[in-house]
């Protein structure tokens, strides 16, 4: 990698924004909190939203999150950086979802 990508440091907080806040209907709820660490080499972002509007930031299949997910990588790749992006759920919203959900439960096999 160049030089000169390694000194271009993307404002990830701006770019998760843009990204973002068109698919919400309160945009003014979307709080980013971007943090560097070992020399600005790892970035980690942590995302809060109003839950309520989480499908559309996910979108079908979570086609939405993983293409956001891709392009901050990337932006991060260029940068000489590699990237985590986490999203906060409301912990009783998420045990709601646990419970209400389909999937079948996995058994550990008995010796």
């Amino acid at each position: 990698m160049s030089q000169i990508s390694r000194q271009i440091k993307p404002n990830y907080t701006e770019l998760v924004r843009f990204l973002i806040a068109p698919l919400l209907e309160s945009p003014d709820t979307l709080s980013v909190d971007c943090e560097e660490y070992n020399e600005g080499r790892r970035v980690w972002l942590r995302l809060d939203f109003n839950t309520q509007e989480r499908g559309k930031v996910y979108g079908r299949g979570g086609r939405n999150i993983q293409s956001i997910r891709t392009l901050l990588k990337t932006a991060a790749k260029i940068a000489g950086q590699s990237l985590s992006l986490e999203i906060h759920e409301n912990p009783q919203q998420q045990e709601r979802f646990r419970k209400t959900s389909s999937a079948p439960k996995r058994s550990s096999p008995r010796s």
